[in-house]
């Protein structure tokens, strides 16, 4: 009989082979991590949204804004070198847009100033081309003015009605130094002083003596003849 207590005997409760189960032992936590700091952004947390250079944050309506200040009354003026082109009337028709429109008073003097800037460089573009003209241009625009203007005080004398309206709209609107427009008057000019001998000859002493000079008598027309 097998001794009690030996492999194989009736004490031994395992079964022969098996090996003994592993010492468990506990788990040592590692160095090289370390813990959360408090307060740190987890990693579910969204970043919180930073707010747009006007101080307006993504997502806020623009109705929360702050409305531009209309002022009670505008001050508003020509900028300078656009009293050929703008007047008085100018102002207030600018005036009524922009009390509709909701404009500061800075944005309506800088609409004011854009509109004197684009019509100023538009007449000039127009009176290079015209002086440019090999034409009725160069040592021609002298002559070229002088019939147009005989033109003008025939058919739009000055202290006309319709005259003053024609020159004026002819200034503010650039088209007086339009090579197209100045030519038609000058061609116009010299078939009348054709028709009629004497006319615009330039001996009498008459207004077309000096026609170069007054072609639309504003700073503008003065400049394309060079006396400006």
């Amino acid at each position: 009989m097998a001794d009690e207590g030996k492999p194989g005997g009736q004490g031994d409760t395992k079964p022969a082979g098996e090996k003994p189960a592993a010492e468990t032992k506990p788990a040592v936590p590692d160095a090289s991590v370390k813990p959360a700091a408090e307060g740190a952004a987890k990693p579910d947390d969204k970043p919180a949204e930073k707010p747009t250079g006007d101080g307006v944050k993504p997502g806020d309506k623009p109705g929360e804004q702050a409305a531009p200040v209309v002022p009670d009354k505008y001050t508003l003026t020509l900028p300078k070198g656009s009293e050929s082109y703008l007047d008085a009337d100018d102002l207030k028709r600018a005036e009524v847009f922009a009390r509709e429109a909701k404009l500061t008073n800075e944005q309506a003097q800088a609409m004011i100033d854009e509109q004197a800037t684009g019509i100023t460089a538009m007449e000039a573009a127009f009176r290079t081309l015209t002086t440019a003209d090999p034409k009725f241009g160069g040592d021609q625009l002298k002559e070229t003015e002088r019939l147009a203007t005989l033109f003008l005080d025939k058919f739009a004398p000055k202290g006309d009605e319709y005259g003053d309206e024609l020159r004026r709209d002819l200034v503010r609107s650039g088209y007086g130094s339009k090579r197209g427009v100045v030519v038609m008057m000058a061609r116009a000019g010299k078939a009348m002083a054709e028709d009629t001998p004497g006319v615009g000859s330039g001996g009498g002493g008459g207004p077309a003596d000096d026609a170069g000079s007054k072609l639309y008598d504003h700073p503008t027309s003065k400049a394309i003849d060079g006396k400006a």
